[in-house]
């Protein structure tokens, strides 16, 4: 069965886990992965044996990055469903989203301003307005109707762009710029 991927530290109110746990009795022949920590991935986890989940959903502690990682690769879909109550997660730039990026993943995620804008400029997957159980089915259908491989072209392109090789120049050039500010400062002194 194809697997829908959801990770995150800490699965808290905002994440969109329990919208994504509760998509799966319509996700038919789908598995759910949730890694990670928290709440929403503890009230999962307690729903693992539940009949309407037949067996689908799968709750894995938090991983070393390696493993993760692999697991990520094993995946067919990756979810991003931060909700748009947290000022925060509107300008945020997750983690999981470069994670999924750099697996060769396409993802589904909600309409946070950032994430949203890279994966429909890069066309890396599916956005949804909100994390409801129809949209995020929906949108896992059809991010699964394509095959993996079509995904490949734009994932790579996109893993090329956005990784800390690109920022890693301009980080160090501000950093020593700023240390030499603050040194010629100190010597006026």
């Amino acid at each position: 069965l194809p697997i829908a991927l959801m990770q995150g530290a800490y699965m808290d109110r905002d994440r969109g886990t329990a919208q994504a746990v509760a998509a799966l009795p319509e996700m038919k022949g789908v598995r759910l992965v949730l890694v990670g920590a928290g709440v929403e991935w503890d009230e999962a986890h307690a729903l693992v044996d539940a009949p309407e989940m037949e067996g689908r959903l799968h709750c894995i502690p938090k991983l070393p990055f390696d493993q993760l990682r692999r697991l990520t690769a094993s995946a067919d879909v990756g979810l991003s469903l931060d909700q748009a109550g947290h000022g925060n997660y509107e300008m945020s730039l997750p983690n999981k989203l470069f994670d999924f990026m750099h697996a060769g993943l396409p993802m589904v995620v909600t309409a946070r301003k950032e994430v949203a804008a890279i994966v429909r400029m890069h066309k890396l997957g599916e956005v949804v307005k909100e994390a409801s159980p129809v949209a995020i089915w929906s949108a896992v259908e059809k991010v699964l109707s394509k095959p993996k491989s079509e995904w490949q072209v734009a994932l790579g392109e996109a893993s090329a762009r956005f990784h800390w090789g690109v920022d890693e120049p301009q980080i160090k050039r501000i950093l020593e710029q700023s240390l030499k500010a603050h040194l010629a400062g100190s010597q006026t002194k």
